[in-house]
């Protein structure tokens, strides 16, 4: 019995040891295929990994080179490994990124060396690769982003081709299909923020084809995503220069396509956002300067859109805030010319309006004012003197007006001996205006004007600058003054 016994248990020993042999060396072999795999695609081996890894090397040594011909073979060579290593794993996602981002390079590279229609190919093939990546995982960040980093790549391409319509689709198959599977979630304020760039690019490529309803969709949708990516943001002050870029460029676009209203929106809009931003960044005096200019901006659409109280309203508030910036910062060249300037803007307004006494207020300090501008914004004390001039004179304060208009037309000839096609029609301005101050009673000097007319109107004969309306209106005054004074 025990003989047999024996004979089974050795053999059951043998058989496990067998087993565990065998387990043994598989474990080893799959270490070894698994170690020579890490290899090769570490490119440490000389298969297809490795050509890409020393191709993608070779690549970004001839950019920084500035060798386009060098980095298009390269990109090539690495574009050709990257398809033998797909047909061994076709649905390996880091070799199917890997191979857009090297078509999105390509792209880049062809537009470089001219080579429009391998640029548009490469573009568009990146583009697809990376929709069709994010397809498949819409939820993951990286497939997000290299969406709609590609997409603006392709754009831009897009943008500099003639006649092309293609931006607009491609942008909004990039912005739609990002922000669909979205909804319900909460984003980083990273991903907004790329919304919020291809919504304008879908705004931009609209604008070019004259599409108003879509391009106002699309620049809403962006100011939106803009808003957005200010909640968490890691950096708030970036975050809310983007919303003020989103507003800024929704008020421009809609401004050239004659769009008041919605182009006033945005800027009031604009306008909030910079106090947000002054009170992030209180020692910047650039944010509060820059909303002052763009109160006066939203009053002279409120003007044209028939709301001269919300205008006057507009035109005040910027006044205030300049006059404040500038008790705060005396030494400030640029703040003072902006608070001469606001003081003419308001002035002009009153006196359209026929509020001489509020335009001869503020016209007559901006004139005192002007005295202590700096060198280099001597023209702007030209027209604040001519402005003040042109008021006493129509309000019959003659001797007061000649005075003010002889040290203008003096300033400006000054000026117009530097040269220049803006210091030559000032000063024939300038000129106008004088001469027929000192032909207007009391001590009218008609020889003089005769004189200063007749030489500011050869002058202008010979004007070689652009001749548009300020110069006709000036020639017809210097003809209709010499023609009553001869």
């Amino acid at each position: 019995m025990t003989a047999p016994h024996d004979k089974q248990r050795r053999t059951r020993l043998l058989l496990l040891a067998g087993i565990a042999i065998a387990l043994a060396a598989s474990i080893v072999m799959h270490l070894k295929l698994a170690e020579r795999r890490a290899r090769v695609e570490q490119g440490e081996d000389g298969g297809p990994a490795a050509q890409v890894k020393r191709a993608l090397e070779d690549a970004d040594r001839a950019v920084i080179n500035r060798d386009v011909q060098g980095a298009w073979n390269a990109l090539v060579e690495a574009r050709d490994g990257l398809d033998a290593l797909l047909e061994q794993r076709p649905e390996a996602p880091d070799l199917l990124r890997a191979r857009m981002l090297v078509a999105r390079r390509l792209g880049h590279v062809a537009e470089q060396r001219g080579q429009g229609e391998a640029a548009l190919a490469n573009l568009q093939e990146a583009y697809e690769r990376a929709a069709a990546l994010h397809d498949a995982d819409p939820a993951n960040d990286q497939t997000q982003m290299d969406r709609l980093q590609t997409a603006r790549a392709l754009i831009e391409y897009l943008r500099g081709v003639p006649n092309h319509a293609g931006a607009a689709k491609v942008a909004l198959d990039a912005a739609e299909g990002v922000e669909g599977p979205l909804a319900g979630l909460n984003p980083s304020s990273t991903l907004r923020a790329a919304l919020a760039e291809v919504w304008l690019d879908a705004a931009r490529a609209h604008a070019a084809q004259q599409e108003g309803p879509p391009m106002l969709r699309a620049l809403e949708k962006a100011v939106g995503q803009a808003r957005s990516a200010t909640i968490r943001a890691e950096d708030p002050i970036s975050a809310q220069a983007r919303v003020y870029l989103a507003l800024m460029t929704a008020a421009e676009l809609t401004a050239a396509r004659d769009d008041e209203g919605s182009a006033e929106a945005f800027e009031r809009d604009a306008i909030a956002t910079l106090e947000v931003r002054e009170r992030l960044q209180p020692q910047d005096v650039e944010l509060p300067r820059t909303r002052a200019a763009l109160m006066v901006r939203v009053a002279d659409r409120a003007q044209k859109l028939g709301r001269p109280d919300l205008a006057r309203a507009d035109l005040e508030q910027a006044l205030a805030l300049r006059r404040s910036l500038v008790e705060k910062h005396p030494e400030n060249a640029a703040l003072r010319a902006d608070l001469v300037r606001s003081l003419n803007h308001l002035a002009a307004f009153h006196s359209e309006a026929g509020r001489d006494r509020e335009a001869l207020e503020a016209y007559a300090e901006a004139a005192e004012l002007s005295k202590n501008l700096a060198d280099d914004e001597a023209r702007l004390r030209v027209l604040s003197l001519g402005n003040h001039a042109q008021l006493l004179g129509r309000l019959d304060k003659t001797r007061e007006a000649r005075d003010e208009a002889g040290e203008a037309y003096a300033l400006a000839e000054t000026l117009r001996a530097k040269g220049g096609a803006q210091a030559e029609l000032d000063a024939a301005v300038a000129g106008l205006r004088y001469a027929r101050l000192l032909r207007a009673p009391p001590g009218a000097d008609r020889e003089k004007a005769k004189a200063v007319a007749e030489a500011e109107r050869a002058r202008v004969g010979a004007f070689t600058g652009k001749k548009g309306e300020r110069y006709t209106q000036t020639v017809e005054g210097l003809d209709a003054l010499l023609k009553e004074l001869r």
